[in-house]
């Protein structure tokens, strides 16, 4: 599947990624105080992945050397549920959610959702209502969104090193360590 002309990297983690989200911060007395920004902030986000069998290793290298490494950027999905859904019927161009976390997802670098694997749009704006927060998207929705819907943030991403190391884990399979880099206006 591809979004923007650029790939969507599937390969579901073995276990929830560790995320590192770079902030400043300074020394006040014994005291860490962190600056409240409100760019984009840097994320860099590692998985863990078990590969099967050679034909496996083999995808990770194909799809490793198609991207140049760090050079070529694409897409990830965030592999969790990240929005609750209300009910919305299909062809508007909105839907409610009981909380989107409206600071992160507006003001920092969330801003494409993907619908049960096959819908991908982007967010333009997060409205305040009474008990629940608007999402307004780009496109109408294709299908009618509910409390089941998976709902995930579609990570634009690169590698983050330059070469990839497969490790013999047993011996009917191997362990990788990758890490995504978050890159923005691309």
């Amino acid at each position: 599947m591809r979004y923007l002309d650029k790939d969507i990297w599937f390969k579901a983690p073995l276990i929830k990624p560790k995320i590192t989200i770079s902030n400043d911060y300074s020394l006040v007395g014994k005291n860490v105080q962190t600056k409240f920004s409100l760019t984009p902030t840097l994320r860099v986000i590692s998985h863990n992945y078990f590969v099967h069998d050679l034909k496996e290793l083999r995808e990770f290298e194909a799809f490793f050397d198609k991207h140049k490494a760090r050079l070529k950027d694409f897409f990830i999905p965030s592999h969790t549920k990240d929005l609750t859904a209300l009910k919305s019927p299909k062809g508007n161009n909105y839907f409610s959610s009981k909380n989107s976390n409206k600071a992160f997802w507006i003001y920092a670098q969330t801003r494409h959702l993907m619908f049960n694997r096959r819908f991908i749009t982007q967010i333009l704006d997060v409205k305040l209502k009474e008990n629940s927060e608007v999402v307004v998207l780009k496109d109408a929705l294709e299908f009618d969104v509910d409390e089941n819907t998976l709902i995930e943030e579609l990570i634009h991403v690169r590698f983050n090193k330059d070469e990839i190391e497969f490790i013999k884990n047993n011996s009917v399979g191997f362990r990788v360590s990758l890490d995504f880099k978050e890159v923005f206006y691309e």
